[in-house]
């Protein structure tokens, strides 16, 4: 749903000219059944760093942090 959300939504795809299926199957082997929700975040976050834009983030939930 992640991945999804913003291959299917994220503006500046072209204009920044990020694969996002690429950046899919460099983390998709992270995540397995055994994975964390903060390895999950942690994922998210990295993911979310290749677009380089300041305009978007993922804040951990505090509970999850604790974890």
């Amino acid at each position: 749903m992640f991945w999804n959300t913003f291959n299917d939504h994220y503006a500046s795809s072209e204009i920044k000219d990020i694969n996002w299926n690429t950046v899919y199957n460099q983390y998709l082997p992270k995540v397995n059944e055994n994975t964390t929700d903060l390895e999950l975040y942690t994922i998210f976050r990295e993911m979310i760093a290749q677009l380089n834009d300041g305009h978007v983030k993922m804040e951990v939930p505090e509970h999850i942090e604790k974890e």
